[in-house]
């Protein structure tokens, strides 16, 4: 008996900095078209984040100080089964 085909969900996780933003971006979009599969994005803060959220109508916010455990939660619970993000090795 085959197993039933695998149903992609990709999330990016999209940082403060519009450069970096872009490139995770356009990574992720790869990816979901690779898959033909649907892309969500999420936008991560800084706990302590006091500037304006970005303005993208189906994205969620996220803050928080400990992004791959709050994300990796946050995965889960939505069943994704790629999470796309930065490759930077600055914070948020």
């Amino acid at each position: 008996m085959d197993a039933p085909p695998v149903e992609h969900r990709v999330l990016v996780c999209v940082p403060c900095d519009e450069r970096e933003a872009a490139v995770v971006m356009a990574e992720a979009a790869r990816l979901a078209g690779a898959l033909n599969a649907p892309l969500s994005v999420i936008h991560l803060y800084p706990a302590a984040w006091n500037g304006p959220l970005r303005a993208h109508p189906s994205a969620w916010h996220l803050k928080t100080d400990e992004p791959a455990e709050a994300v990796g939660r946050f995965a889960a619970r939505h069943r994704f089964t790629h999470i796309v993000f930065n490759r930077s090795q600055s914070p948020l």
